[in-house]
């Protein structure tokens, strides 16, 4: 609130770096770039799998959005956490499909190999046919899995490291704070959008084109696209000032509730877009399948007590289709996809940044660091 308050001041947006920076568009173009980011980006860190409550109790599960990493999340008997790949041992079939309500065990349907909830392999199918085989050496791959500020956490790598404090930093923190554990889930969506997965999360980090591209939209609720940003390793957050912002001035600063003057976004690294709004979140996950194609899930996430009843439920599609429908498939990611159809025809070799969109840099250059 202090940082939008200055700001305010000052009568400006935020200078971020305070300096103009070219960004080569064969970021969102060249597959050799994917490919080190596949490999030093998303199988090096932890990447979100989705709300806690997704797998509230033993048996609920949480599959995978993206093939390269075909996990499911569930909890064994004992209500433990656990993530394996989607894989029988025995010949590699897809073991849940995501119609299951819930799982008493890991069924292959291809031969029958059953796994139970820990992943250990319970019982072979005419067991006869494999003699010597050991039943110990033979259960489902294990990934690490954790949760942490009301979020669901994967490591792709089997020995991955998953000290979320150590990762996440003050992000945590006001995760935490949020009480985003508590939330519910309203509704998921699961789209392919024909742009690369840094253009898609770029639209979210700067407010230079809200008063533009969102004329209609959001500029009727935000402040001039003003926002104020914080770092904590590769993660961002950025505070946007509502149009209310100034009545803040008449109050005391230790009653603020910044949800009530501002929505708060972060980054979490690589591949998340959180979005703290007054009455609801928004967690957005983007899963590059492309250079110019990437799958975009968008869970939207609310207190019960808020939204009670039919009345509360027809608030929500209200909503929801507003953000997802209007504000990011209609204008956000309707743009990032015109803007990756351009680069084919050579206008640009490189993207301008202002003043203004110093985030985008600050984002690209945490992938940059982190490439193989």
């Amino acid at each position: 609130m202090k940082g939008l308050f200055a700001l305010r001041e000052q009568g400006r947006d935020q200078e971020m770096l305070g300096r103009v920076v070219e960004v080569p568009v064969s970021n969102y173009t060249d597959a050799d770039i994917l490919d080190r980011e596949l490999a030093g980006v998303f199988r090096d860190y932890p990447l979100v799998a989705g709300h806690v409550s997704n797998v509230a109790e033993p048996g609920s599960y949480l599959l995978s959005d993206w093939n390269r990493i075909p996990y499911v999340v569930t909890r064994d008997r004992q209500g433990r956490l656990r993530a394996f790949l989607n894989q029988c041992r025995h010949r590699g079939a897809r073991l849940v499909k995501g119609d299951e309500k819930q799982l008493k065990a890991f069924v292959c349907p291809f031969h029958n190999w059953v796994y139970d909830l820990d992943g250990s392999l319970r019982s072979i199918s005419r067991q006869e046919d494999f003699p010597g085989i050991d039943p110990d050496q033979y259960g489902l791959k294990e990934l690490p899995v954790t949760e942490a500020g009301g979020l669901i956490w994967v490591h792709p790598d089997p020995a991955g490291n998953l000290d979320l404090r150590a990762y996440l930093g003050r992000m945590l923190d006001d995760l935490v704070e949020f009480e985003v554990d508590q939330l519910v889930r309203y509704r998921k969506t699961k789209v392919v959008k024909n742009a690369n997965w840094k253009l898609l999360i770029k639209t979210y980090l700067e407010g230079y084109h809200v008063p533009y591209l969102h004329r209609s939209t959001l500029s009727k609720a935000f402040r001039k696209g003003v926002l104020s940003y914080f770092e904590d390793g590769p993660h961002i957050r950025m505070c946007a000032a509502r149009s209310n912002i100034e009545e803040a001035l008449t109050t005391e600063p230790d009653s603020w509730r910044i949800l009530e003057y501002a929505s708060v976004y972060y980054v979490l690294f690589p591949n998340t877009f959180f979005i703290m709004h007054p009455d609801y979140v928004s967690i957005n996950i983007f899963w590059p399948e492309a250079p110019d194609r990437t799958i975009w899930t968008h869970e939207m996430m609310y207190r019960a007590a808020d939204f009670p009843g039919e009345e509360g439920q027809a608030a929500l599609a209200k909503r929801f289709a507003f953000t997802n429908d209007v504000v990011f498939g209609g204008e956000d990611f309707a743009v990032a996809e015109d803007v990756q159809e351009n680069l084919r025809y050579g206008a640009n070799e490189v993207h301008t940044l202002g003043l203004a969109e110093g985030l985008l840099a600050i984002f690209q250059q945490s992938i940059d660091d982190r490439l193989r």
